[in-house]
């Protein structure tokens, strides 16, 4: 994982469930930070395109304001940011 600063740190996943293309489930962390459960929802919307649904559940509310301390709010807008630019190079 790479900080907003570029500082980097080992980090996981363990993927839970994958029910493509609609759903994603995994925890992640690494040796910093506590772990956390991610659902990633894609929903086909009836105007076109696509919702995607992000839910973060924590640990303990404690955790979410440690990793909200760190930047996690910050790094998950960058990282979501960044997807339309990588769907786009991945279609080429």
């Amino acid at each position: 994982m790479a900080g907003p600063d570029g500082e980097r740190s080992p980090g996981w996943w363990r993927v839970h469930v994958v029910d493509a293309p609609r759903r994603l489930e995994f925890a992640l962390g690494d040796p910093n930070i506590p772990a956390l459960t991610v659902r990633v929802r894609l929903d086909a919307r009836a105007t076109g395109g696509t919702r995607m649904a992000i839910e973060t559940t924590f640990p303990s509310s404690d955790a979410m304001v440690q990793l909200i301390g760190m930047g996690f709010e910050e790094g998950m807008s960058a990282a979501v940011g960044q997807m339309d630019a990588a769907l786009v190079e991945g279609q080429r």
